[in-house]
């Protein structure tokens, strides 16, 4: 995986402030995307999210994570194959992201900026990553 790719495809909020830390938040990501008639074999996403998230295609759940570590010295970044889930035509990728309060976080590490990564790792121009590419939403 490309490291610098990695480095810029964190994104949250843009609002977002260090006092909003303070209460659990739930934050849905949304993006249509275009399939062509001619549906990949496989389809590979990287994801993962502070503090858990729950990734859906065309409304159907597709998995949760990030996996668990061990230590607060990992942290997992997750595959899904989007392929069994994809239509020809236009497609949702939705990810719905809770971020834990500080004072709720007992035993899963957490970094001090919430954020969500997704990558298109089949796509030479990848169809969602970025603060552009996909909508954002907030339930407090």
């Amino acid at each position: 995986m490309d490291m610098n790719r990695l480095r810029t495809n964190w994104i949250w909020l843009p609002n977002w402030i260090p006092e909003d830390d303070s209460d659990a938040r739930i934050v849905y990501f949304r993006k249509e995307m275009m399939v062509d008639d001619a549906l990949p074999a496989k389809k590979a996403i990287k994801i993962t999210a502070d503090s858990r998230y729950k990734l859906y295609i065309n409304g159907k759940f597709v998995q949760e994570g990030p996996q668990k570590p061990l230590d607060q010295k990992e942290w997992f970044v997750d595959t899904a194959n989007a392929a069994p889930y994809l239509v020809p035509g236009a497609n949702v990728v939705a990810v719905e992201v809770l971020r834990f309060a500080a004072s709720q976080n007992d035993s899963l590490y957490r970094t001090n900026t919430p954020c969500l990564y997704i990558e298109d790792c089949t796509a030479d121009n990848p169809s969602f990553a970025g603060k552009k590419r996909l909508e954002m939403h907030h339930k407090p």
